[in-house]
């Protein structure tokens, strides 16, 4: 067919799930409703726990860790025409095998924050991967229960005769080509993929000097991203509320006063290499670590202000209410240019 041989010649219909949220929505109300067939296969992609996805190169497997992440994103080829077709993209997550005997994860985040499928991950690595329980704080696994085999794996049908689909995969063929367009991407693990291995920097060492390692590299963050754009970005940084029932979220503003006074200290500093100067940095360096490292404790507390702001804003929008003049400021409308996130592991496995 046009759009391949076997297996292939189906339409790639879950190049359709990569679409924006109302756009996509749409679609899978149009085929679930088109016929049973294609109603058929929908349940029961969205009804399983997870995917398992078998990536098949037949020319070569990536080179790299950055090539196997891409692989896992998007595509392992350079060509348009294979973006997003490999992924559904609204499953909980989807279990990426390689040929190599390598895998990886990839998940929808409207689900649950970054946390929850990395212990998941981690969990896996503690039961599956001798010497890793070495690593983190596994305990022995228990055996699983006894179960029947699993069903044999059907190959799934779509009909989809009467279905207008050719300009809706092209529609989204261009939606994702257009979002990928200048995307960047680069992984490093320990020096892997040729990239220079940083030997020496850890949580311990950077502890030591009185510093939280979140905190340290937020610092970090702030020294780049003035050098990058050439002045302090709004800076967004994650901070878990699972402590809290339903919980999921709030904001840590990480660019504040005391992380922005950083970058001109240690220019300073490199340029006249002296000891005051040298002195004077590190000094702001882990006063302004402290200081993030409150906002951090205060914002997993429930007592940062951007949700507390954001629920002001939406029960304004939902009951009619004239918008509070802060969220025309233009203070509020502007971006956050740098987006973080820290996930830190090694939990106790029992």
């Amino acid at each position: 067919s046009e759009y391949g041989a076997g297996r292939s010649s189906m339409a790639p219909v879950s190049l359709l799930s990569s679409m924006s949220r109302d756009r996509w929505s749409k679609h899978r109300h149009d085929l679930l409703a088109s016929n049973p067939t294609n109603s058929s296969s929908i349940v029961a992609i969205e009804e399983a726990l997870f995917a398992v996805n078998i990536r098949h190169h037949p020319s070569r497997l990536p080179e790299n860790l950055t090539e196997y992440c891409r692989d896992m994103l998007y595509t392992h080829s350079d060509t348009p025409e294979s973006y997003g077709t490999h992924c559904w993209f609204d499953k909980s997550f989807t279990i990426m095998l390689f040929t190599d005997g390598r895998a990886g994860w990839y998940v929808e985040h409207t689900a649950s924050d970054a946390p929850i499928p990395s212990i998941m991950v981690e969990y896996v690595m503690c039961t599956a991967e001798k010497g890793y329980e070495n690593k983190v704080y596994c305990t022995k696994p228990r055996p699983p229960p006894l179960h029947a085999g699993p069903a044999p794996p059907t190959l799934l049908q779509w009909d989809l005769k009467g279905v207008e689909v050719a300009g809706r995969l092209a529609e989204a063929r261009t939606e994702l080509s257009a979002m990928l367009k200048g995307f960047h991407y680069a992984a490093s693990l320990d020096g892997a993929a040729g990239e220079e291995k940083c030997n020496g920097i850890g949580s311990d060492r950077i502890k030591k000097c009185g510093c939280s390692p979140d905190a340290f590299v937020q610092a970090a963050i702030q020294v780049a991203g003035v050098a990058y754009f050439g002045k302090g970005m709004l800076t967004y940084e994650s901070a878990a509320l699972r402590a809290f029932a339903k919980g999921r979220t709030e904001t840590i503003r990480s660019a504040s006063e005391k992380m922005l006074a950083i970058p001109a200290l240690l220019a300073a500093y490199k340029k006249s290499n002296s000891p005051q100067d040298r002195k004077r940095a590190g000094e702001a360096l882990r006063e302004a670590c402290k200081a993030h490292s409150n906002q951090t404790r205060e914002a997993g507390l429930g007592q940062g202000c951007d949700r507390h702001l954001l629920a002001l804003k939406l029960q304004a929008v939902t009951t009619g209410e004239p918008s509070p003049a802060l969220f025309n400021t233009a203070a509020w409308q502007l971006p956050f240019t740098i987006s973080t996130s820290q996930t830190p592991l090694a939990q106790l496995h029992p």
